[in-house]
């Protein structure tokens, strides 16, 4: 008997601590958690994705103070991702994409077996109101430099939609699985990767001409193209084929080049090809593993040193050049809409566990300022 009233004043005095540690957990999982975070390029707008409790929506800010609000108003948890978001020209629109990508057999995710199977679709809201249009299946948006239309990938292929009237359509026919679309900074033509297994070209469609070329084409693996200011040349990244077997560690293999193409005339040069042994297998972030900055600074990762940091090297070719303030691993890097300023994060080789903001002047003298970050960053 004693022990039986032992043990029930046990239990009701720690009930109070269980329900506690529910409320913390719950509280910990309920926390906002943000990602696919992006800029406007001609106003002081950021955008991105809010997840709360398994709810996903699309969040905006603008500055000076840079308040967040919700855009859109989805209210259940159907585990349907949302990301990729690209402000269209005078930040007053953002097209995202809404939906898991489709597995082998064609099935999107449906993780809450809702009796209408789910899309992936294209989507552009309103950040003023948050009204939402469809701009039909697909992924990847990008939204043309004069704001008239957004191109997207439906099925492998490449589509556009205009964003006053009119449906959607297929812009162009091409062999191959298309990605890594990228307008030119006119307009007038798009860049995409055609994949074909094995290697994959990089080809440029002339909107007006209504034709397709394609840039130095091989066998390797061409990806990741950029745009120069001019609109004249395309530098992407050619990494030879790899025959090794999959999940194997690879720390070497044949060097990964930079190739410069006028789009003109179709002549092709290296601007960098890496050294033999550490560095000669890229690693690169897909939001931005080339980019073209001013002063002709192409500007990619490498990782000769077991630091995959920032280097530069002039499009015309030369020796490449290391940020010599900062030793340490990039992370993000991007940047400013007049190329001429660099924003990246990364940690150091002195404080590994730690993160930092960096700016760097373009062209300059390879010296990196510290924007942030001087201690531990407090995450979001």
């Amino acid at each position: 008997m004693k022990r039986s009233l032992l043990a029930c004043t046990a239990l009701v005095l720690t009930l109070p601590l269980f329900a506690q540690e529910e409320q913390l957990l719950g509280a910990l999982l309920g926390t906002p958690f943000p990602s696919s975070l992006v800029a406007a390029q001609d106003a002081e707008r950021v955008a991105w994705v809010q997840t709360e409790r398994g709810v996903r929506n699309v969040w905006v800010a603008a500055g000076p103070g840079f308040s967040g609000r919700a855009v859109t108003a989805y209210t259940e948890d159907d585990g349907q991702a949302l990301g990729s978001l690209a402000f269209l020209p005078g930040a007053e629109m953002i097209a995202c994409v809404r939906g898991g990508s489709a597995n082998s057999a064609g099935e999107i995710p449906n993780p809450r077996s809702l009796a209408t199977a789910p899309t992936q679709e294209v989507l552009l809201v309103s950040v003023a109101d948050g009204a939402t249009r469809s701009l039909g299946e697909g992924s990847s948006p990008a939204p043309r430099p004069d704001g008239t239309s957004v191109a997207f990938l439906h099925g492998g292929q490449v589509w556009s939609a205009p964003l006053e009237e009119g449906e959607a359509a297929q812009l162009f026919q091409a062999r191959g699985s298309m990605g890594g679309l990228t307008w030119s900074p006119d307009g007038e033509l798009l860049a995409f990767v055609s994949s074909r297994g094995t290697h994959s070209f990089v080809g440029v469609y002339d909107v007006g001409e209504e034709t397709i070329r394609w840039l130095d084409a091989g066998v390797d693996r061409d990806v990741a193209p950029t745009w120069s200011p001019s609109s004249r040349q395309v530098a992407f990244l050619r990494l030879p084929k790899d025959e090794r077997l999959p999940f194997v560690a690879r720390r070497e293999g044949q060097p990964w080049s930079i190739r410069v193409v006028d789009v003109e005339t179709g002549e092709a040069h290296s601007a960098f090809t890496a050294d033999e042994g550490g560095g000669s297998v890229v690693r690169f972030h897909e939001s931005a593993p080339l980019l073209w900055g001013a002063g002709d600074q192409l500007l990619f990762a490498w990782e000769p040193a077991g630091w995959n940091m920032l280097c530069s090297v002039n499009a015309a070719g030369g020796e490449a050049a290391r940020f010599r303030s900062h030793v340490g691993e990039l992370e993000y890097v991007t940047l400013s809409p007049d190329r001429r300023t660099v924003v990246f994060c990364a940690n150091t080789s002195a404080s590994p566990e730690e993160r930092s903001l960096y700016t760097l002047s373009l062209p300059g003298d390879g010296q990196s300022e510290a924007l942030m970050g001087t201690g531990r960053c407090d995450w979001s």
